[in-house]
Formats: structure tokens, C-alpha cells, sequence
């Protein structure tokens, strides 16, 4: 459900997408083209959903400022995936970060690990990447630095893969990406 407000308050429009399942809005932006980018996770199997890849995706409605939808799309893997922070790109790509279950771990262990999306402007997949160890690793949050590089921070209780040691039940991590 997106709303949009007055400086007073008030109630301009509102906009609800979805289906039957669970449908739930984490980050918004607008981007440089004015239009408004609106991430969040589905496992619904019906309504607005009309590609679902695995029991939940990253779900992302591009809309304009009057609350046009232009288009959403369904992205992630063929397993759980959440979708939590969502950025513009100096090339007006969005990158899409969250978390995934589509483990990296051989063992038995039902974790997650950190999964980032990069799209066209239009929110149209581009690329995913995932990272992690063998436990739960979620990332949350995200921004770029002026060098160009992106700036993570999560939890994890990982201490293998990309986390060398784990301080107790659940430490919280940042990451440099390039």
C-alpha cells in the first residue's frame, strides 16, 4: 500500500498492489527520472503477481508521481528471497539489496545469504549476485561513497564463506563492494 501526502497531511491518492499472499512494502525512492520505486517482498501467486519465481520474491512496482503503475516485476531466485533497500545509481540502474535462502552452503544448514540485484532504470532485471557464509546472513541497509564504491551493513552468525569470525550469536557486518 503506497500513499501519498500534502505538506498538511492530507490524503492526495493512494495505490494498493498485491495478491492473496503476503505483500509488504520495505523501501522507496524516487528516482532521477521522477518516477517513484517502491521495493518490498511477495509471495503472493495472484492479482498484480503475474511471474512469481520462487515461494517469495523481491517485488518492485515502478510508479508515477501520480500513482500510475508502469509497470512491476517479480525478481530474485527460485527459493525465499526479501527484498529490504533499494538505491539509484549514478547511471540510473537501481540496485536491489536483501537476502535470500538460496544458500551458499553445501551443508545441511538452512540459512540465508545476502543477494543484490542490479536493474534497468524500469526496474527490469539486469544481474544477482549473493554472498555469505553457511548461517543467516541478511543485508539491510546500503549507500554509495564518493569513490563510487557501496557501503553494506546486516547480520550475520556466518564464520565461514566471506566472514572470516562471528563474535557471538549474531554480529552485525559492513562491507565494501567495488
Amino acid at each position: 500500500w503506497v500513499i501519498k501526502l500534502d505538506n498538511n497531511g492530507n490524503l492526495l491518492w493512494e495505490k494498493s498492489f498485491g495478491g492473496k499472499g503476503y505483500d509488504g512494502g520495505q523501501a522507496v525512492i524516487e528516482n532521477s527520472y521522477g518516477n517513484i520505486m517502491v521495493l518490498g517482498q511477495t509471495n503472493s501467486f495472484d492479482g498484480d503477481i503475474t511471474n512469481p519465481l520462487g515461494s517469495s520474491d523481491f517485488f518492485l512496482v515502478n510508479m508515477t508521481r501520480k500513482g500510475e503503475i508502469l509497470n512491476i516485476e517479480n525478481l530474485g531466485t527460485s527459493n525465499f528471497d526479501s527484498g529490504k533497500s533499494i538505491m539509484e545509481l549514478d547511471d540510473g540502474s537501481l540496485f536491489l539489496l536483501g537476502h535470500t535462502t538460496d544458500n551458499l552452503s553445501t551443508d545441511e544448514n538452512i540459512g540465508s545469504d545476502i543477494l543484490f540485484i542490479k536493474t534497468l532504470p524500469n526496474g527490469v532485471f539486469i544481474e544477482n549476485q549473493k554472498v555469505g557464509g553457511s548461517g543467516t546472513d541478511i543485508g539491510y541497509d546500503f549507500t554509495q561513497i564518493s569513490d563510487g564504491s557501496i557501503i553494506i551493513v546486516g547480520s550475520t552468525d556466518s564464520e565461514d564463506g566471506i566472514f572470516s569470525k562471528n563474535n557471538g550469536k549474531e554480529d552485525v557486518f559492513i562491507i565494501k563492494w567495488n
